[in-house]
């Protein structure tokens, strides 16, 4: 649809096995034609590298969120674990 200037997907619950590489294919080929809001519970850190390691980076707004057992043992420097924790 040209008169869109960005296409937003949420990935939740975040997709395992064959369907994870299936939905990362649909990603590119969105990331190719359009920007990408990408809205994304992940299970772990290891999955958002893994993520973000598959898809280019232009053209991309990553929004990641994990649960909250997950942010309490982020690095402190992580980008949002601060918006999560509560003082």
């Amino acid at each position: 649809m040209p008169e869109l200037d960005a296409i937003e997907v949420t990935m939740d619950p975040y997709p395992i096995k064959n369907r994870k590489l299936y939905e990362l294919n649909i990603l590119k080929k969105i990331l190719k034609n359009k920007p990408l809001i990408l809205d994304v519970h992940l299970p772990n850190l290891k999955e958002n590298e893994w993520l973000l390691d598959k898809l280019p980076k232009d053209r991309l707004f990553f929004k990641a969120w994990f649960d909250y057992e997950i942010y309490i043992n982020l690095p402190d420097d992580f980008p949002g674990r601060k918006i999560w924790l509560p003082e």
